[in-house]
C-alpha cells in the first residue's frame, strides 16, 4: 500500500502507528513512466481515479490535453507528506483549479493518532490530525452551459451513482434540459421523491 516513486519520510511516518514500518524500504527499482498525454490508446477520460502514493501532481501535470475532456477526478490528496518531497492538497487543488475543476466532496477524510496514544485498541482509529482524503473535483459547473448533451449526462450519471450528488445531478441535467428542450431535471426529481 506504500510503494512509490518517491522515497518514504520516516521522519514523519514514524509518529503514527503502522507506517514507519509500512513505509520502510524493502527494495528499490527502476520503472519507466508515460505521460497520460503521450499514450495514444487513450482518446478520451470521462471520470480519471488516482491513487498513486505521492505522484499525483505529476500526473496531473502530464495529462493537460486529456484534463481538456475529463469530466470528474477522483484523487488522493495528502494533507501531511508521507513522502520525501510529495506535493501536498494545496498544490493538487490550485493545478486542478486551473485545469478547470471545482473540489466537489471529501470521501472521506483519514485521521490517526500520534503516537503512543491508541483509540479504543485500534491504531487506524484517529482523533483530530487529518493525513489523507480522496477528493473528488468535478468540470466547473460554471462551465456546463459550454457542455455537451453527452457530456452533461455522463456528470450527472457519475454524481448519482457514484456519489450520490443528487444534487449536481440534478444541475447538469437542468443545463441538459436547456439545451434539449427536455424536462430530464423534473423526472429525476419525481423519481427522487418517489
Amino acid at each position: 500500500g506504500m510503494s512509490s516513486l518517491l522515497e518514504p519520510d520516516l521522519e514523519i511516518l514514524n509518529h503514527f502507528h503502522g507506517f514507519g514500518e509500512w513505509g520502510k524500504v524493502i527494495h528499490t527499482q527502476k520503472v519507466s513512466t508515460r505521460r497520460l498525454d503521450d499514450i495514444e490508446e487513450i482518446q478520451s477520460v470521462d471520470y480519471l481515479k488516482l491513487d498513486v502514493q505521492g505522484s499525483e501532481l505529476s500526473v496531473i501535470k502530464g495529462a493537460s490535453r486529456r484534463l481538456q475532456d475529463t469530466l470528474v477526478i477522483h484523487i488522493e490528496v495528502q494533507f501531511v507528506p508521507f513522502y520525501k518531497e510529495q506535493p501536498l492538497f494545496a498544490e493538487l487543488d490550485q493545478t486542478l483549479r486551473e485545469a478547470g475543476f471545482y473540489l466537489h466532496c471529501f470521501t472521506p477524510l483519514v485521521c490517526r493518532a500520534f503516537k503512543p496514544l491508541i483509540v479504543n485498541d485500534n491504531i487506524y482509529a484517529g482523533l483530530n490530525q487529518v493525513l489523507w482524503a480522496d477528493a473528488v473535483y468535478v468540470k466547473k459547473f460554471t462551465t456546463f452551459p459550454q457542455l455537451s448533451s453527452h457530456q452533461l449526462l455522463k456528470i450527472a450519471f457519475v454524481m448519482h451513482e457514484v456519489y450520490g450528488s443528487f444534487d449536481l445531478c440534478s444541475l447538469a441535467l437542468e443545463h441538459m434540459d436547456r439545451k434539449e428542450k427536455t424536462n430530464r431535471q423534473l423526472t429525476y426529481f419525481r423519481c427522487l421523491t418517489r
